[in-house]
């Protein structure tokens, strides 16, 4: 009976859903750069421009502001600190549903207000962040990574990391 058991609840395992460090929308996030080794204060900032003009036209946007160089690291590295205002303040976004669909299938006025309301949803911080990272993969002179801030002071803070080490590389 005890094996049955097992081999039962081993079969619920993929309809549960897990993380190791569960991501919440904190709304706030950080946009990390790089310019070329060497590179100028004065050029890294003129690389940056673009990257801040974007973070700037984010909907919902509450703060954002860009630190080049510091302490710690070179005038060639920096970052964008990016906070998103509260989730019930953000702009809504729509999903895919078509608007014909949604008012030929609801029963009622209130489910009609229902529908429109599952329709139009806050923008999610991890959505945001997703669309900048396609908007950021090919910046010409910039390694740019956009990560999430609640991972700050537990290491690297991006989700997967790979490092390819050795001497014929």
């Amino acid at each position: 009976a005890a094996v049955l058991s097992l081999f039962l609840n081993l079969l619920f395992i993929p309809l549960l859903g897990f993380e190791f460090s569960p991501t919440y929308d904190s709304g706030e996030f950080n946009i990390s750069v790089e310019a070329p080794a060497g590179t100028s204060i004065e050029k890294t900032r003129e690389l940056i421009t673009p990257i801040e003009k974007e973070v700037l036209a984010i909907p919902g946007l509450e703060t954002a502001f860009v630190n080049i160089g510091s302490a710690r690291n070179p005038v060639y590295k920096g970052f964008i600190g990016v906070r998103l205002k509260p989730v019930d303040e953000r702009p809504p976004i729509l999903k895919d549903t078509p608007w014909s669909e949604i008012f030929s299938q609801a029963k009622s006025y209130s489910d009609l207000k229902q529908r429109i309301s599952d329709k139009l949803w806050p923008r999610s911080m991890m959505e945001t962040m997703d669309e900048l990272r396609v908007k950021f993969r090919k910046v010409q002179g910039l390694k740019v990574a956009v990560n999430n801030a609640q991972a700050v002071g537990r290491g690297d803070p991006r989700p997967i990391q790979i490092a390819f080490r050795g001497s014929d590389l």
